[in-house]
């Protein structure tokens, strides 16, 4: 739900080189992949198949994974691969940096701080990928949330409540100019996700008295209900290829990590366990799926995971014995570090 777990846990408790990837056995490795591929895309009726664990067993070198991770220091922005190694404090700095998330091309991250204030309010920023050339982008501390560059890196969707009661969707152009509202209600709305053509906003509401997922179109305002569940539901994120819908849930008693189709059917329950599992990302080639968990970890402490999208071969990637939150997988093509 709308900073459900900045609320609860807010100061609660390098770009390297590339020549280490081109060694003899990654690159057989990244070939052996290749192969996969090219079998599948000459046999229409195995493309069903690609998602087993035979074909999954092939993995490319690990994605770099983006996430805020609570520290002495506050909350930072970190990078960590999929596999657990190379974990990198790309702010390292006393305060608030949180709610990062990748520009289309993944050389830049936006996120929110509260590093310009003296009052802890939060403004949108963006930096390189690798924690350097940090830029303010808005300037009046409106407590924002979520912020996401569009596919196309034309707008910055956002939520806030910029004066009002409660927490509403909005948008900007890239250069914080022409701050635009797309949704009008009396509850908090937000946790924005894009559509893969940059023209439609995912997000979460209590606006039909249940939290559902809804969808809205930055052009008309048109508001599309996306689920009917009736049960707690939140943290939605709309799949990099725009096909799919990662978001967690209650319905089973606790909160789960479910995916559906972008129009919320086909349902699919990916985890059942009596932790809170929450914040799910689908990879870029809708294989794998990153979650934060408190399966295992201390009271009020989250850790990240990293399973196949069917449910089948979870990884826990952190072991801080904090709260590392909103994971998202680089773009396609970013590997390892």
């Amino acid at each position: 739900m709308v900073d459900i777990l900045a609320a609860n846990w807010y100061f609660k408790h390098p770009t390297k080189s590339y020549s280490h990837l081109f060694n003899h056995a990654a690159i057989m490795k990244t070939l052996d992949f290749l192969v996969v591929l090219a079998s599948v895309a000459c046999s229409p009726s195995t493309v069903s198949d690609f998602a087993t664990r035979d074909a999954l067993s092939l993995d490319p070198l690990p994605r770099r994974i983006l996430y805020e991770s609570i520290t002495d220091n506050g909350s930072e922005v970190f990078l960590i691969n999929e596999d657990g190694t190379d974990r990198v404090n790309v702010t390292n700095r006393a305060g608030y940096d949180g709610m990062p998330s990748w520009s289309y091309a993944g050389d830049e991250i936006l996120f929110v701080s509260d590093r310009d204030s003296d009052v802890r309010a939060r403004d949108v920023y963006i930096m390189r990928a690798d924690g350097t050339d940090v830029r303010r982008i808005t300037t009046d501390g409106a407590g924002y949330s979520f912020p996401k560059l569009s596919p196309d890196g034309t707008y910055i969707g956002f939520d806030a409540s910029r004066g009002l009661a409660n927490a509403q969707v909005w948008i900007m152009n890239s250069d914080g100019d022409n701050v635009t509202r797309l949704t009008y209600n009396d509850v908090d709305e937000g946790y924005v996700s894009w559509s893969s053509d940059s023209t439609k906003l995912v997000f979460d509401s209590f606006r039909d008295g249940s939290p559902e997922i809804y969808q809205v179109n930055i052009n008309d305002l048109a508001v599309t209900r996306l689920t009917h569940f009736t049960a707690h539901i939140g943290d939605p994120r709309m799949s990099p290829s725009g096909t799919q819908l990662a978001f967690e849930s209650g319905m089973s008693g606790n909160s789960e990590i479910y995916v559906t189709a972008a129009d919320g059917s086909n349902l699919a329950q990916l985890t059942d366990n009596p932790a809170d599992d929450r914040a799910p990302a689908i990879s870029p080639d809708g294989l794998r799926v990153v979650f934060c968990s408190d399966r295992g970890a201390p009271p009020e402490a989250f850790e990240l995971f990293v399973m196949d999208i069917d449910g089948t071969r979870l990884t826990k990637i952190t072991n801080t014995g904090t709260s590392n939150l909103y994971p998202t997988f680089a773009p396609q093509g970013l590997l390892e570090r």
